[in-house]
């Protein structure tokens, strides 16, 4: 079946624009779920990135293919996450 032109499904970003005040660690945590995946995204850019832990606003890194679904789908935060669980989880206190 064919797609109609206006149910197209967003591009996945390959592809992300350092903002002031990113770090690798952020980016990554953001965007893959874990930050300390961090060091692929400094191996996919090395020839951009000379030391991991001084980047710069307006660089544009590239999106190591086989996270480019990870970037495109959101990462649930814990409210997200909490709406799903029992009251008696999210209230419940160790003894």
């Amino acid at each position: 079946s064919t797609q109609g032109a206006g149910s197209t499904s967003p591009a996945p970003i390959r592809s992300v624009t350092v903002q002031r005040g990113d770090t690798l660690w952020a980016i990554t945590r953001e965007r893959f779920g874990d930050g300390i995946l961090y060091v692929r995204l400094f191996e996919a850019n090395r020839d951009l990135i000379r030391d991991p832990d001084l980047i710069y606003p307006g660089q544009v890194f590239t999106i190591p293919e086989q996270y480019v679904m990870s970037f495109a789908a959101p990462v649930l935060s814990l409210p997200a996450l909490a709406r799903n669980l029992p009251v008696s989880t999210l209230c419940s206190v160790p003894q």
